[in-house]
């Protein structure tokens, strides 16, 4: 009796690991086919297709007339398009067009170099279609995180095809996935906002320093005390980073409408 009761607490206590591990698994790295059911009420649209799914844009529309700037969101390799929710919705409400990017992501097989070629295309395609969507294509922004944030670096190399111009007019990055050597010689250095905190192990804040020391004086970086990989996400900091972002936008003048 007392060995089947051992038996049963042990099986139970497996399954609740069992368990934890799925759920654990499952929000370390979400499936991103599942991406073109995340709603937030804004207009989606289609801008290409890998071979398992279509790659959708979740565009945020304010109720000025444009054309306005724009910032595209890029979420990081374990986060989906709904990290930047918050973000884009006050985005969309100080006045500007705010646009959460579906990309193929590590999880389906893309590179860090497929994905940078990707998110030049975005910016291509929102540029494309800047009269209907209410953007003025002079004044578009790349927002990211992680690996998103490397994306948005990344728009300003050399490497999409097309005669419609690719990289960014304003970079706001959220510690940024980039290399230690990075950037290249003779990139463009277009305004920028960094924000890092200075405990993450992924990417050393040195490595953030030094791209915007490369940037030059158009580039400010925040460090944020204690802040680890993804520190931005949770409050304090993550209301902190939303203030500073839309303080930079809107000095940029991304909310004034009528300008091309």
């Amino acid at each position: 009796m007392r060995q089947l009761r051992w038996i049963l607490v042990v099986g139970a206590a497996a399954v609740v690991l069992v368990v934890g591990v799925v759920e654990l698994r499952g929000r370390g790295l979400p499936d991103p086919i599942g991406y073109p059911e995340y709603d937030i009420g804004a207009r989606v649209e289609v801008y290409e297709s890998n071979p398992s799914r279509d790659l959708h844009v979740h565009i945020l529309q304010p109720d000025t007339p444009g054309p306005v700037g724009a910032v595209l969101f890029f979420h990081g390799a374990r986060g989906a398009p709904g990290q930047f929710e918050g973000q884009a919705i006050a985005v969309r409400d100080a006045g500007m067009v705010a646009i959460l990017v579906e990309y193929t992501t590590f999880a389906e097989g893309a590179s860090s170099a497929d994905t940078v070629v990707q998110g030049r295309r975005v910016v291509q395609w929102v540029r494309s279609h800047a009269s209907a969507l209410g953007v003025d294509p002079h004044r578009i922004a790349v927002a990211g995180a992680s690996a998103g944030g490397r994306i948005a670096v990344g728009t300003l190399e050399e490497g999409a095809a097309g005669s419609v111009r690719a990289s960014a007019d304003a970079l706001l990055l959220f510690n940024p996935a980039i290399a230690p050597e990075y950037p290249p010689a003779n990139l463009p250095a277009p305004p920028t906002v960094v924000f890092h905190g200075e405990a993450d192990r992924q990417v050393p804040v040195e490595t953030a320093r030094r791209f915007c020391t490369s940037i030059g004086d158009r580039c400010r970086i925040e460090t944020y005390s204690g802040g680890g990989h993804g520190f931005f996400n949770t409050d304090p900091e993550y209301s902190a980073t939303l203030d500073s972002s839309l303080a930079f936008l809107l000095d940029l003048g991304w909310h004034e409408t009528g300008r091309t």
